[in-house]
């Protein structure tokens, strides 16, 4: 990914004939800040997405002890807790 955002730097792209062509230097510099900014994103999603996970985890052991499941879903363990109701 860092590739394409030195090639959107470098203000040059081919066009479909593979011919090189000056670009606009805002619309790459928009382009590669924007891919910079959503890869920011999709790192914060993931490490949430990791807590969640972690999360969920502790949850079941604390409920089933050694009969947690090795990968259960919140969905799962919700429904387990309204059963036990």
């Amino acid at each position: 990914m860092d590739d394409l955002i030195d090639a959107l730097r470098s203000y040059r792209q081919a066009d479909a004939d593979g011919v090189m062509v000056l670009v606009s230097r805002q619309a790459c510099d928009e382009a590669a800040n924007e891919i910079k900014r959503l890869r920011g994103l999709v790192s914060d999603y993931e490490s949430m997405q990791e807590q969640h996970r972690e999360h969920v985890r502790r949850l079941d052991v604390a409920l089933n002890g050694d009969g947690a499941a090795k990968q259960a879903s919140l969905i799962d363990l919700v429904s387990q807790f309204e059963h036990k109701r």
